[in-house]
């Protein structure tokens, strides 16, 4: 029998080892953001979170996998920063997988008809690719930008290899994460500022609103008076911001200003046509990020409305240590790397969990922290 299947008796992870999963994958998330990107390609990524998500989903199957998924975009969303057309992206691409190939690929598992490196490699496979047409269907909406569909499959099978190679290594310390029971209490919600009264939800419509009208009226004019309204809206803070989201920018450019047929007005570089798409995607593009950060201030508020469901109390007991979490998965991040670097496999995960034990049991019990 395939390892992590022989336990299948707990079909739902429990509050604590959903919460220490979720900060896990979140370190791993953030460790991996650290590495530089490849400037072609800037979302081909190792993926070091299915370190945590590909046996969970083994154990505990689709629905608990994408609960987690979409906790850890949630978290990077309100705590990393991400660009909301990046978290719309990454969890629309997880729901399609996890839901399309999740419960396929994980019953083969069990019945032996593939093992781990299949099951790994298929998944990011099907990750990647949903991914891709995310993408251009949301932002870019040329048909040249899938020529980037082999390099990424060719670097799903990379990844997925190494995903099922940290996982099987590090399978000791998985099998017993993921039957965690720490009998902690619940740490808190600590987000700020959440919005409560009518006018606030009132706000939080009028946002939705606006980010549906985008992709309803595609009017360049439209989009170009939304860009300083919203602006004013998000007081100026997302500027930095814009300029992080340079990779959609940038094959927009490629796609639509240097690649769209029809009358040159420079050249033999640029067409009338191409000029006109390309300002209109900058710009819609532009308010997907400015009106998405908008919408992020009220989800808190969303989050803490069902307060009995075992999903959102692991969520709120991550809650604590998540301001926190940066600092620690730097310094545990070049543990990690120098471990890698040698070959040290076995106990690579060992050092990162006990850290976020201890800082977990830190809200109950001072004192040494061990995984058993």
């Amino acid at each position: 029998m395939p390892f992590l299947i022989d336990k299948l008796k707990n079909k739902a992870p429990g509050a604590e080892t959903l919460a220490i999963c979720l900060v896990l994958t979140c370190s791993l998330q953030i460790m991996e953001n650290l590495l530089p990107k490849i400037p072609i390609f800037p979302w081909l990524r190792i993926g070091l979170a299915y370190w945590v998500f590909l046996p969970f989903l083994i154990r505990f199957g689709v629905f608990p996998t994408l609960i987690l998924f979409l906790l850890r975009n949630l978290i990077t969303l309100l705590y990393g920063g991400q660009i909301f057309s990046s978290f719309l992206i990454s969890s629309s691409s997880g729901i399609f997988s996890f839901v399309l190939a999740g419960s396929l690929l994980r019953f083969l598992y069990t019945r032996e008809k593939i093992g781990l490196v299949g099951l790994s490699i298929l998944l990011a496979c099907t990750f990647n690719v949903v991914q891709l047409g995310i993408v251009n269907i949301m932002l870019v909406q040329h048909a040249d930008f899938y020529f980037q569909l082999s390099p990424i499959l060719i670097w799903s099978l990379v990844s997925g290899c190494l995903t099922a190679f940290l996982v099987f290594k590090s399978r000791e310390t998985l099998d017993l994460l993921l039957s965690l029971k720490l009998n902690l209490k619940n740490g808190g919600l600590l987000l700020q500022d959440k919005p409560s009264g009518v006018r606030s939800y009132f706000l939080l419509f009028l946002a939705v609103s606006i980010f549906i009208s985008l992709f309803l009226f595609e009017q360049f004019t439209f989009q170009v008076v939304l860009i300083p309204i919203l602006l004013l809206v998000n007081r100026f803070k997302n500027l930095k911001i814009l300029l992080f989201a340079w990779p959609f920018y940038f094959y927009i450019a490629i796609l639509h200003l240097f690649r769209s047929e029809g009358v040159y007005i420079l050249g033999e570089w640029i067409t009338r046509e191409g000029l006109d798409a390309f300002l209109f995607y900058t710009a819609r593009t532009t308010n997907v990020i400015l009106c998405g950060q908008w919408i992020a201030r009220f989800l808190p508020s969303l989050v803490n409305t069902f307060t009995e469901n075992r999903y959102l109390k692991g969520f709120l007991l991550a809650m604590p240590i998540l301001p926190a979490l940066f600092g620690i998965s730097i310094s545990l991040g070049n543990e990690l790397f120098d471990k890698l670097k040698k070959r040290r496999f076995s106990d690579l995960l060992d050092p990162i969990i006990e850290k976020l034990l201890g800082e977990l049991r830190k809200l109950e019990n001072p004192g040494p922290n061990k995984l058993n």
